[in-house]
C-alpha cells in the first residue's frame, strides 16, 4: 500500500480515537485491514466492535457499569495496537531504513527462536568463562574466536528484541528469565533494556514496558540503572496508550521499591542536563581549543618547542602557569572543571571524533557496557591493552561509548604513543579513585554516575550514530512528565523548580518556561517576598520577555509587582514590555516610578526612557527635557544624541536639531537615516538646496551600506519620507511638494 495514504489513514485513525469516536475508527481500520488483505487483523477488529457495541447497549439503558471507561480504553488501544501492526507490515516489506532492514533479516530466520538463541549464548557465556579461567597462552586464539562467537550472538539477539513487534508471550517470558536468572551477565542484561526501548520508541507494545520494569525490580545496580532510563523515556512516550492492569500492578510494585523515586529523579535530571551538551562542546571547539592553538608560538619561542609531558608539570612550572593565566586558558579551562563537577558533558566533542569504527557501526554497541571480556583485547599481544581496559573501567568520568572510543582509538596508536597515554590515564584514574575515597556518600555519587553513563551513551548514539536521521531522537522533543503514566513523582513544584532554574541558568527559555508553567500553586506562593517561587517568577517574566512573549512576560512581572510594589528590576522590564506593545502610558508610568527611587534619580537609563515613551506619545516638550536630562547625567552620546536631534525637530528647534544630530554624526559615524533626517532639517529651515543634497546622500549611503541595488535604496528612501510626512507637515512643510523634490532629486542622480 502506497505509504502516505497509509500515514494518512493511521494519522484520521489515531485522530478518532483520540476524540473518542470509535465508531470512525473501528470503520477505517477494519477497511485499512481488508485493503492489505489482512483479514487477521480485520477479524481481531471485528471481535473488538461487537465488545464495543454491547458496551455502548448497556451504556445507552443507562446500567452502571464500573469497567466501563477501563473497557473503553482497552478497546481503544486494541484499534491502535492493530494499525501500528499494519503500518509496519507495509513497511517491512521493502523500505530501507535499518530499523526495517534488520526486521526483515529476521524475518528470514523464524526458526531461529530468541528462546534457542539465548539459550546458545547462555551456554557460551558459560564456556567463555570457564574457559578464561583455566586457558594458557596458546589457547588464545581459540578464545578469542570463542569471544567473537559470543559477541556475534549478543548483536543478533538484540536485533531480534529490538525489531520483533509485537513480543511474543514466549519471547517476553525468555527475557522475564533472562533479568531474574543468574545465568546471563549483568552486560549482557543491560543490552537486553536497551534493546527493549529502542523497540518500544519505534511501536507500542505494553509487555516491553513490563519486561523494564521486571528487570529494574530484579537486577543489579548496572541494569537498574539503565532500565530506570529506558522506563523513563518510554513512560513519557505513551500518552493516549493502555496499560494493563497487570503491567499498573509492575509499576506500583516497582514504585514502592526504596530507590525508585530518587533513581527516576536522578535519571530525569540527568536527560534535562543533556541540554546543554551543545553549548559545553561549542564552548570547548570554539573557546578552548583556539586559545591553546593560539600558545603554540609562544610555546615555541620561550621554550624552544620543550613542551612537558605531564599536565600537571604543566600546572607546576611558575612560566607555564604565567603564560597560562595571561592568555585566559586557565579561567576556562577552571570553568570547564567547573562545569564537569556539576555533571556536564565536558567529553562529547572530544570523543565524537572517535566514532568512525567498525565497532560502531553496530546499534548494540552503542550500548554495550564496557567490559574487558571482549575480542579486541586477544589481539596479538593482549597484556598492555587488558591494562588499558582495566584502567578504563575505573574511570566514572568516561561513559561506555566513549571508553569504547578510548580503547579502540589506542589500540590502533603506535607503541611509544600508546604507552604515553596509558600513563596519563592510569594518572587520571588514580587521582579519581583517591576523590572517591574522600567522598562520604559514595553510594549516591556511584549511582549518579552509572545514570549519568546510560543517558551519555544514549546521547551520542541519537547525536552521532551514522544513520541517526533514521532515529526519532527523544532529546529533541524532550520529556514532559505531567500526564505520563509512573512519572507523577517528577511533577512536584521543588523539581520542576530545579528544572526550570537549569534551564534558565543557561539561557534556555522556552524550556524553563514550559516546565515552570506546569508547576501547581506557583502564583500563591510567589506572593512571599524572596521565596523561591517569587525569584523563579521573576525569572519566567525575564524569559517570556526574551522570548517577545510580553503580554505573559507583563503578567508574571505585575504579580511580582503587587507584592513589592518598588521592585526596581521589576519596574524596569514591566515598562520595557509595555514599550513593545506600544503601551508608551502605562511604560511611562513605571518609568517615572523607577525615577523617583533614590537610587534610580541619577540614572541616565532612565531618563532615557522616559524621553522615549514622551516622543512616541508625541510629547515633544517633556521629551526634549528629558533627553538633556540624560545627556547630563552621561547618557552614551550614540544613545541619546540622535533621539534628542529628532525631539528638538519635532518641538520646532530645527537649528539646535541639526547642532545636535552633527554631535551624534561627529561622535559615533554617520548612518543613513542622519543623512534623511538632516534633509528634513534643511527643509523646516528653508534650504531646499542642503535638504536634496542630504536625501542625495542618504540614497548613496543606504545603497553602500546595506549592499542594495539603486532601485532597492530609492524605493527604501521613498518609503522614510512617505512615514516622516505627517510630521513635516505639522512642522509648516507644504507636503504637495514632496513628490515633486522627490523626482527632481531623482532627475539628478
Amino acid at each position: 500500500m502506497n505509504k502516505k495514504i497509509l500515514s494518512e489513514v493511521k494519522e484520521k485513525i489515531y485522530g478518532y480515537v483520540a476524540k473518542r469516536r470509535l465508531r470512525e475508527a473501528f470503520s477505517q481500520a477494519r477497511s485499512l485491514a481488508e485493503t492489505m488483505m489482512d483479514f487477521e487483523s480485520a477479524d481481531a477488529l471485528q471481535r473488538s466492535e461487537e465488545t464495543y457495541r454491547h458496551m455502548l447497549h448497556y451504556a445507552s439503558t443507562g446500567a452502571e457499569d464500573p469497567t466501563r471507561a477501563e473497557m473503553t480504553a482497552r478497546l481503544s488501544d486494541s484499534i491502535l495496537s492493530v494499525v501500528d501492526i499494519l503500518d509496519r507490515k507495509n513497511r517491512v516489506t521493502d523500505e530501507p531504513s535499518l530499523y526495517y532492514n534488520v526486521a526483515r533479516f529476521e524475518n528470514m530466520r523464524p526458526a531461529e527462536s530468541l528462546g534457542m538463541l539465548v539459550r546458545q549464548y547462555v551456554k557460551l557465556a558459560g564456556d567463555t568463562s570457564i574457559f578464561n579461567l583455566v586457558a594458557g597462552s596458546h589457547k588464545q586464539e581459540e578464545y578469542r574466536n570463542t569471544l567473537i562467537e559470543r559477541q556475534e550472538l549478543e548483536r543478533r539477539i538484540f536485533n531480534k528484541v529490538w525489531t520483533s513487534h509485537p513480543l511474543r508471550p514466549a519471547d517476553a517470558a525468555v527475557l522475564d528469565e533472562v533479568f531474574s536468572g543468574q545465568s546471563a551477565p549483568d552486560y549482557f542484561k543491560s543490552l537486553m533494556v536497551w534493546a527493549l526501548t529502542l523497540g518500544q520508541l519505534a511501536y507500542f507494545d505494553a509487555a516491553r514496558i513490563e519486561l523494564l520494569l521486571g528487570a529494574y525490580t530484579s537486577g543489579s545496580q548496572q541494569v537498574k540503572a539503565a532500565a530506570i532510563v529506558g522506563l523513563l523515556l518510554c513512560l513519557g512516550d505513551v500518552r493516549g496508550r493502555y496499560i494493563p492492569r497487570k503491567v499498573v500492578n509492575r509499576l506500583e510494585a516497582a514504585r514502592e521499591t526504596t530507590a525508585w523515586h530518587s533513581d527516576l529523579e536522578l535519571a530525569y535530571k540527568e536527560f534535562v542536563r543533556t541540554r546543554d551538551t551543545d553549548r559545553i562542546t561549542a564552548k570547548i571547539r570554539d573557546e578552548v581549543v583556539p586559545e591553546m592553538m593560539k600558545l603554540r608560538p609562544e610555546i615555541s619561542r620561550r621554550f624552544s618547542g620543550e613542551l612537558p609531558v605531564d599536565p600537571e608539570e604543566m600546572e607546576e612550572n611558575p612560566q607555564w602557569q604565567e603564560l597560562l593565566e595571561k592568555s585566559g586558558v586557565t579561567d576556562k579551562l577552571k570553568e570547564m572543571s567547573e562545569i564537569q563537577e556539576e555533571g556536564g558533558d565536558v567529553m562529547m566533542g572530544t570523543f565524537s571524533h572517535l566514532k568512525s569504527f567498525p565497532f560502531f557501526h553496530d546499534v548494540a554497541n552503542w550500548f554495550l557496557p564496557f567490559h574487558t571480556d571482549r575480542s579486541e583485547l586477544e589481539e596479538g599481544d593482549a597484556a598492555p591493552m587488558k591494562a588499558l581496559a582495566d584502567i578504563l573501567m575505573a574511570m566514572p568520568m568516561l561513559c561506555d561509548s566513549d571508553k569504547y572510543s578510548m580503547l579502540l582509538s589506542l589500540q590502533a596508536a603506535p607503541e611509544a604513543q600508546r604507552s604515553m597515554l596509558m600513563q596519563q590515564i592510569n594518572a587520571q584514574a588514580s587521582q579519581f579513585a583517591e576523590l572517591r575515597s574522600a567522598m562520604l556518600n559514595t553510594d549516591v555519587t556511584d549511582r549518579r554516575d552509572m545514570l549519568r553513563k546510560q543517558v551519555q551513551n544514549l546521547f551520542r548514539f541519537f547525536r552521532l550514530y551514522r544513520r541517526k536521521g533514521e532515529f526519532a531522537n527523544p532529546f529533541d522533543r524532550g520529556i514532559e512528565p505531567a500526564g505520563a503514566v509512573g512519572l507523577d513523582s517528577l511533577c512536584t513544584p521543588a523539581l520542576a523548580a530545579v528544572v526550570a532554574e537549569f534551564y534558565f541558568s543557561h539561557a534556555y527559555w522556552l524550556d524553563g518556561l514550559k516546565v515552570a508553567r506546569a508547576i501547581d500553586g506557583l502564583q500563591a506562593a510567589a506572593s512571599v517576598p524572596d521565596s523561591p517561587e517569587y525569584l523563579l517568577m521573576q525569572r519566567m517574566g525575564f524569559a517570556a520577555m526574551k522570548l517577545g512573549l510580553y503580554d505573559e512576560a507583563l503578567r508574571y512581572f505585575n504579580h511580582i509587582l503587587l507584592v513589592t510594589p518598588e521592585n526596581p528590576w521589576v519596574m524596569k522590564n514591566a515598562a520595557r514590555c509595555h514599550m513593545q506593545l506600544a503601551r508608551y502610558d502605562k511604560a511611562l508610568e513605571l518609568f517615572v516610578a523607577l525615577g523617583s527611587l533614590p537610587e534610580y534619580a541619577g540614572d541616565a537609563s532612565v531618563a532615557l526612557f522616559i524621553g522615549h515613551c514622551y516622543l512616541e506619545n508625541a510629547d515633544y516638550d517633556k521629551a526634549v527635557k528629558a533627553y538633556f536630562k540624560a545627556e547630563y547625567l552621561g547618557a552614551k552620546p550614540k544613545k541619546v544624541l540622535r533621539q534628542l536631534s529628532w525631539a528638538l525637530l519635532m518641538n520646532g528647534d530645527a537649528d539646535q536639531s541639526r547642532r545636535y544630530l552633527e554631535r551624534a554624526m561627529s561622535a559615533t559615524g554617520p548612518v543613513p537615516n542622519d543623512y534623511l533626517n538632516l534633509g528634513h532639517i534643511a527643509l523646516v529651515r528653508g534650504d531646499f538646496k542642503e535638504a536634496l543634497d542630504s536625501y542625495r546622500r542618504n540614497i548613496a549611503t543606504r545603497r553602500e551600506a546595506g549592499a542594495l541595488t539603486e532601485d532597492a535604496a530609492r524605493e527604501a528612501f521613498i518609503a522614510d519620507v512617505a512615514e516622516d510626512t505627517a510630521e513635516l507637515g505639522r512642522l509648516g512643510i507644504n507636503t504637495e511638494l514632496l513628490p515633486l523634490l522627490v523626482d527632481s532629486l531623482f532627475y539628478t542622480l
